[in-house]
Parts: structure tokens; C-alpha cells; sequence
């Protein structure tokens, strides 16, 4: 079980350069993967793309590779068509909104495709030389993730020990439910008509009561839930995706309870499951 969120960086050398690579995910429902890179190196994107992408379920994931420092002179050409327009274009925003106007050779120095690199770069090498590096960030971020889905299992795990007690609680208040409602109904016919009642007739309204109120499909259903979910959760077999589902389930059950609850204490119990049930399914949005 990994969480949807990590981080790792690493500072090295490829080719003569000195490269910072970062490698971080925030949580998206789906798959969503980004790579930045400098310009004469955007032909590796898809390589890039093709080393992450397999080794991912979902996340919204940010691949950034930059270089700090060359030992090289950089060869670049000034596009100067370029150039003219982001500054004509610049001079009419400023004309447009009346507002006094500086250019700033920065700024547009720093525009997509201003400066070219002329250099050709040997992307076949770079691609075995990025591979070492590429293993080496993706196993911190990994890890990363692991530890985080760790501490996110553990809070799971303490939060279906608390379901189960709660439904054994509840199963208990449920086990001498006939005899609360043959206590109850006998009361209220001595209360109103003040004379014995008729057993039958207490059975078979007892029957009624029992068929209209009886929860015992629904406490199998969460035991077998709650089994299924922490057998999976042990074995990291199933998804998130699957975990939520289960909780989906959970909490159907439990409001049926709910409606069918005849005593303080099960509403009381009915609560801590479906706030438990709240946090897991919290927690689920952080795991992949």
C-alpha cells in the first residue's frame, strides 16, 4: 500500500553537466504525468514518459530535470523574429492598458524559443547515461511513498479494529431484541386495556417486530466486509479504488442499522462505525 504523495531529488554529473532531477506527486484520482526538461533535451520526454508512466497507477506526478552548471560554453542562436514579437507584443498590452512600459531582456530571454541551442546533443547517450539516475530517483521516491502508506495502513487498520468492536456491540444489544419487545408489548396491553393479554397474540406481533427490526443479514454482511478488507489490506492485493468500494458497502449497511436502531446504545454504536468509516475512506484519497 503506497501513498499518492512523494518526493526525491538528486544532484549529479551526466555528460560533463551538473544535473538536479526531482521527482514528486500530489493525489489526483487519475493518472496525470508532467516532465520538464530543457529545450535541447525535450526530445526525451517520451523516453521519460516511457520509464515512469508503467511504474505508476495514479497521482498527478511532476518530473523535473534541469541543468545547474555546464563545463562547456553553451552555443545558442538568438531568434530574433522571435524576439521583435514578444516585445511589439509586450508594447501593445502596455499601450492597450496605459500603462508605461520597460522591456525587459529577461524576460524575454527566458521565453520558449528566443535562444536556441545549437549543440546537437547525442540523445542515444543520454538516454543510458539518465537511466542509472532515473532508477536511482524513482527508488527514494518510491520509498517515499511506501513510508507514507504505512502510516496511513496502520491508521486503517486502528480504525476497522474499531468497527468491529462497535458491530460486536451492536450484535450484542440485538441478541435479546425478542425479549425487549415481548417486555414492551405486554406492558403497553396491561397500561391500556388493564387486563391479562393474550400471549398468541404477543407472539405474533413480537414475529412482526422481529421481521420489521432484525438486523442479522446486515451484521453478516459487515463481518464478511470487514474480513474481505483486511485480508486484502494484509496482502496489498486490491486498490484504493476497491478499499472505497468495500467502505461504500459498509456504510449502506450501517445506516440500514441505523434505521432499524431500537436503543440509545446502537444508535451511540451506529455513530463510531460511520465515523470510522469516514476516516478511512479519507485516508484512502492519499493511496494509490
Amino acid at each position: 500500500m503506497k501513498s499518492m504523495t512523494g518526493y526525491a531529488r538528486i544532484d549529479t554529473i551526466i555528460m560533463g553537466k551538473s544535473i538536479y532531477i526531482e521527482l514528486k506527486s500530489y493525489n489526483n484520482r487519475y493518472l496525470n504525468f508532467k516532465a520538464v526538461l530543457p529545450n535541447w533535451l525535450s526530445s526525451l520526454e517520451p523516453f521519460v514518459r516511457e520509464y515512469f508512466v508503467p511504474k505508476l497507477q495514479r497521482g498527478d506526478i511532476e518530473f523535473v530535470l534541469r541543468c545547474t552548471h555546464t563545463n562547456e560554453v553553451d552555443e545558442f542562436t538568438v531568434n530574433e523574429q522571435l524576439v521583435k514579437a514578444y516585445t511589439d507584443a509586450l508594447k501593445h498590452i502596455a499601450h492597450l492598458t496605459e500603462q508605461p512600459y520597460s522591456p525587459s531582456i529577461e524576460y524575454i530571454a527566458s521565453q520558449s524559443g528566443v535562444l536556441v541551442y545549437d549543440k546537437a546533443e547525442d540523445l542515444e547517450a543520454w538516454k543510458q547515461a539518465l537511466l542509472p539516475v532515473l532508477d536511482l530517483v524513482f527508488t527514494a521516491f518510491d520509498q517515499a511513498r511506501s513510508e507514507e502508506g504505512m502510516r496511513c495502513q496502520r491508521n486503517i487498520q486502528q480504525q476497522l479494529d474499531t468497527i468491529a468492536v462497535s458491530v460486536t456491540q451492536i450484535e450484542q444489544q440485538y441478541e435479546h431484541i425478542e425479549s425487549v419487545f415481548e417486555q414492551t408489548l405486554k406492558q403497553k396491553y396491561q397500561d391500556f386495556i388493564a387486563t391479562t393479554c393474550d400471549d398468541t397474540r404477543i407472539l405474533q406481533e413480537v414475529a412482526l417486530l422481529l421481521v420489521k427490526y432484525t438486523i442479522n443479514e446486515e451484521v453478516v454482511r459487515l463481518h464478511s466486509h470487514l474480513e474481505t478488507i483486511k485480508a486484502e489490506i494484509n496482502t496489498n492485493t486490491a486498490s484504493s479504488k476497491r478499499f472505497d468500494f468495500i467502505c461504500q458497502e459498509m456504510n449502506r449497511e450501517i445506516n440500514t442499522i441505523s434505521s432499524k436502531s431500537i436503543s440509545y446504545e446502537v444508535s451511540r454504536e451506529v455513530v463510531i462505525v460511520k465515523e470510522a468509516i469516514e476516516n478511512i475512506r479519507e485516508q484512502l484519497k492519499n493511496l494509490e
